[in-house]
């Protein structure tokens, strides 16, 4: 018995790749040779009397597997044209060759075309045959899915993968409802807020993506026309960053701004570095380089913006895939003490401080407490780092947090004062600190317990303070 199981996979080729793999396998492959003419001539000779009989005496030999079972496989399959030819596959002509891999490239290429070969199975089959009949197999479902491979070019906008997205939308908009018509009217509307999402998703999810690949396509067969391998290289790693959603739209206006300026800028900079380089002769090259930039690289800025905005809603969207969100918010990681199990109250409060002021101080101080100082629905809360003593306040406006005051810890002038549901800090005055601020600071609160825990944690810091700073000196 033989079964397998394949998974899903994705397999990635170009034309520099599979040229390669034909030079070391030449030597393996079999040749058309005179003698192997004559051998196949010699076979048309033969008896046909001879022939059955000697393919019967073989079927007879060798093993049999009793079955056969293969799983149907998926494979995303991408192709590229372009990638380094190594040895002396290049075409002699210069110019075609410049044509195939830039037009032809682009009518070419595709990405992410889901090809399937369906279920194999077979019973009592001699081995030596098993392998044949497979590839057979394996040809039959490629030649009727021909068509996947032309609806997939990138050029098109991969229409065959849009027909299913959009097949998926309307099953999810039918069967969702349906779904949930079982359990009650409460879930038979979320059924169908689900069905729409999914419909909508993947509708303005594949329209962008298709648009997205679409000016890719087109992108890619203009930079060649640039003659710049610089800026294709640029360019290239641009396209490759991904962000959120509004920063992607701030970068690809920023694209378009750029193709301007260099497409401008290219006039003047390539014929001055090309007669720096060539003389007369880089000169003229650098003039010709900088008048294609002219046209190119513009018109290049207004593809890639469109291109990397249609990218950032196909994402934005997500096509109706799971989105995978945190269960809790991460560890935190002391430096002064060992490891311990999670805690959330340590993780609330690093994020708490990763949040202030755009994370600024996520980069100078470490978490060390925090503490709210009342039960209400908004109350302000003390934090508390390994050099600031932060107050926050509830930002009315964003709900974010904002800071009410701050104080450095080296700026304290002795151990806080306990005081009647009250801490006062009292401050150092000297020259880094501002008299407009106050000498002192107070924080209130109608729970002791919490004011003790923060006194014990600022006296844990004010004593490291005085450890590292030089014993004064008297005269």
């Amino acid at each position: 018995h033989l079964s397998l199981v394949a998974q899903e996979f994705f397999l990635k080729l170009d034309k520099g790749f599979l040229l390669s793999v034909y030079d070391v396998l030449e030597p393996l492959l079999p040749s058309l040779h005179s003698r192997s003419i004559h051998t196949e001539l010699k076979k048309l000779k033969t008896p046909i009397t001879f022939s059955a009989m000697k393919n019967l005496h073989t079927t007879d030999e060798g093993p049999h597997v009793e079955r056969v079972c293969v799983a149907g496989l998926q494979v995303r399959f991408s192709f590229s044209p372009r990638g380094t030819v190594l040895g002396n596959h290049g075409v002699q002509n210069d110019v075609l060759e410049w044509f195939l891999t830039s037009l032809g490239a682009t009518l070419t290429e595709m990405k992410n075309v889901s090809i399937r070969i369906g279920h194999y199975e077979r019973q009592s089959i001699p081995w030596d045959k098993l392998v044949v009949d497979f590839v057979d197999h394996a040809k039959y479902q490629l030649v009727q899915q021909v068509y996947v491979l032309v609806l997939g070019l990138d050029i098109l906008g991969n229409p065959y993968q849009r027909l299913r997205d959009l097949s998926q939308g309307v099953k999810d908009l039918i069967y969702q409802p349906a779904l949930g018509i079982i359990d009650g009217p409460d879930e038979f509307a979320e059924g169908i807020a689900r069905g729409a999402q999914s419909l909508m998703g993947h509708v303005v999810g594949g329209t962008a993506d298709s648009l997205n690949r679409i000016s890719s396509a087109l992108g890619n067969t203009i930079a060649l026309l640039s003659f710049d391998q610089d800026y294709r290289k640029k360019r290239e790693y641009r396209l490759e960053m991904q962000s959120s959603f509004p920063l992607t739209i701030v970068r690809a206006g920023q694209t378009f701004v750029m193709g301007v300026v260099l497409g401008v800028s290219g006039v003047i900079v390539k014929p001055i570095a090309g007669a720096q380089q060539d003389g007369v002769e880089g000169f003229f090259k650098g003039l010709g380089r900088g008048i294609m930039g002219l046209i190119t690289k513009p018109t290049l800025g207004v593809i890639d913006s469109v291109a990397m905005a249609c990218d950032g809603i196909r994402r934005a969207v997500d096509l109706g895939y799971d989105v995978i969100l945190r269960s809790r918010v991460p560890r935190h990681v002391s430096p002064f003490i060992a490891m311990r199990p999670y805690d959330s109250h340590e993780a609330a409060g690093m994020t708490l401080l990763a949040s202030l002021s755009h994370g600024h101080y996520m980069q100078t101080d470490w978490y060390i407490a925090h503490a709210t100082l009342s039960e209400s629905n908004r109350p302000d809360i003390i934090l508390i780092s390994d050099k600031h003593i932060f107050k926050l306040e509830r930002c009315s406006l964003w709900g974010g947090w904002d800071i009410s005051w701050k104080v450095a810890v080296r700026n304290l002038l002795h151990q806080p004062t306990l005081k009647d549901n009250s801490i006062l800090l009292v401050l150092r005055q000297d020259e880094s600190h501002s008299q407009l601020s106050g000498s002192e600071h107070e924080i209130k609160s109608n729970d002791v317990d919490v004011l003790l825990y923060l006194v014990r944690w600022i006296e844990v810091l004010t004593t490291l303070q005085m450890v590292d700073q030089p014993c004064p000196t008297t005269r």
